[in-house]
């Protein structure tokens, strides 16, 4: 356990000369430690020594609340943490935040961890337990010349979490999806939300609600859920249920012909265009519908009505399904677990590497509704423990064997055992090279590099030529 010294320095104000300390911003250093008495004491032991110290336990939590609001001098980071790993967010830092100090506090203090930290740029390493004396004096060292500028890349980028009244992305397509949604949420227009079953389309349209300055319910109308005879009557107690408010109707293919051309109707006289049918009561409530068929397939459905599609088209808006959105589904899987221990009033789980790549490799036909189920079940069964691949449910049909080995002839050189391992890995990944990066543990720079290192392929002889199939 750490214990802590009596600080042999004074307070800082008077380390600094008041020239010195009118030029340069006051040093600061960013824990990200989980422990639940390491991080806290680090902190204190930095206040102690006149420095400006924030804590994080989560890197998902230093990136949100603090690194994209300001620089820090020096980042000491855990290797173990929830979620994102301490390696993965040093690798980030370094190449976001360039000037700043990058300390990595590891268990694992062997030869192999040290190669890999300096690999990624990471300018030292502490080995648990802590000596506080090599501590000290590795930050009074980087305290005596701190750099006037901390350029960071992260200031300018959108923080993690809540993007949209809730909803959180960091995929560019969502975020432009995201952008489009307010600004049409001040007008009148109606929407179109596209997107599979579980993409979010109904917490995005209640996004929008929120967003515009309309007082009514936000009123959700099923279809489906009623009698094919009873749809229409329905729909007219909701619409007259959401005046001054948003009709957020979930499958518009669902909705009876009579329906549609009502709201074709309403929506031609809200645009001053001439009536296709006979004129009806103007309705005040805001429309918003879903389908889960793209615009190609609502053409040709005959259950849709041209003219009200007609009117859609001009605001239709895609949500990708998770498979599509790699940057996002990590961030998802970190803030759903954080969220279904929070509602359990439980420890989290810890995803292993193992555990969490096999969960970033499933296609999710679900989506949300499955990734939810999935990730409430893991927190059922082991809250506050670590989760390897094996324990994962059964019902992801994640394969548990190890990936498989491949045979070392003797007298390879090392180039070309290299060039083996990477061609046999991106076999394994069926040719994705961000996974085939972690499973090497190279960076993405390094697994290009040696892709363009790979020789040539030998020319056909004799006068053959090669298959194009």
């Amino acid at each position: 356990m750490l214990s802590l010294p009596p600080s042999p320095f004074p307070p800082s104000p008077s380390r600094q000369s008041p020239s010195t300390a009118s030029v340069r911003p006051a040093f600061s250093v960013l824990v990200v430690e989980d422990c639940p008495f390491l991080g806290p004491t680090l902190c204190d032991l930095f206040h102690r020594l006149g420095i400006e110290a924030a804590l994080s336990t989560s890197a998902e939590h230093a990136l949100d609340q603090h690194l994209r609001q300001r620089a820090f001098h020096v980042v000491f980071c855990d290797h173990r943490l929830p979620g994102m790993q301490g390696l993965t967010l040093l690798r980030q830092l370094r190449r976001d935040c360039p000037r700043t100090h990058l300390i990595l506090i590891t268990e694992y203090g062997t030869i192999s961890t040290v190669r890999a930290s300096y690999r990624h740029g990471i300018d030292d390493f502490l080995p648990k337990p802590l000596d506080p004396d090599r501590l000290i004096a590795m930050v009074e060292a980087l305290r005596a010349s701190p750099p006037l500028h901390l350029p960071s890349a992260l200031l300018q980028q959108p923080s993690l979490g809540a993007q949209f009244h809730g909803m959180f992305s960091a995929d560019p397509v969502v975020l432009h999806v995201f952008e489009t949604a307010r600004t049409l949420a001040a007008t009148r227009q109606p929407i179109l939300l596209l997107g599979e079953p579980g993409t979010g389309r109904r917490s995005l349209a209640a996004a929008i609600h929120q967003q515009s300055a309309r007082r009514g319910p936000f009123h959700l109308f099923r279809p489906a859920a009623w009698a094919p005879a009873d749809r229409h009557s329905a729909f007219l107690h909701a619409q007259t249920h959401a005046e001054g408010g948003t009709l957020y109707i979930d499958d518009l293919a669902a909705l009876p012909s009579e329906s549609q051309h009502v709201l074709a109707d309403s929506l031609s006289a809200a645009s001053a265009l001439p009536l296709a049918r006979s004129s009806v009561p103007h309705s005040d409530a805001r429309i918003l519908l879903a389908s889960h068929q793209d615009l190609a397939q609502l053409t040709l459905c005959p259950d849709v009505s041209p003219l009200l599609l007609a009117h859609l088209r001009a605001a239709a808006l895609y949500l990708p399904p998770l498979r599509e959105r790699p940057l996002d589904l990590e961030v998802h899987i970190v803030e759903i677990l954080a969220e279904h221990a929070h509602t359990a009033q439980r420890a989290p789980v810890r995803l292993t590497p193992r555990a969490m790549l096999a969960l970033l490799q499933q296609p999710w036909p679900g989506n949300f509704m499955q990734l939810r189920s999935v990730l409430a079940l893991l927190t059922q069964q082991h809250a506050g423990k670590t989760v390897d691949q094996p324990q994962l449910p059964v019902s992801l049909g994640v394969r548990t064997l190890p990936p498989p080995m491949f045979q070392i002839p003797v007298g390879q050189s090392l180039a070309q055992i290299r060039n083996d391992a990477l061609l046999q890995t991106l076999a394994y990944t069926k040719g994705n090279r961000t996974q085939a990066a972690q499973i090497l543990r190279i960076s993405r720079r390094t697994l290009y590099t040696w892709l363009d290192e790979l020789p040539a392929p030998s020319a056909p002889q004799n006068g053959t030529t090669t298959d194009p199939s």
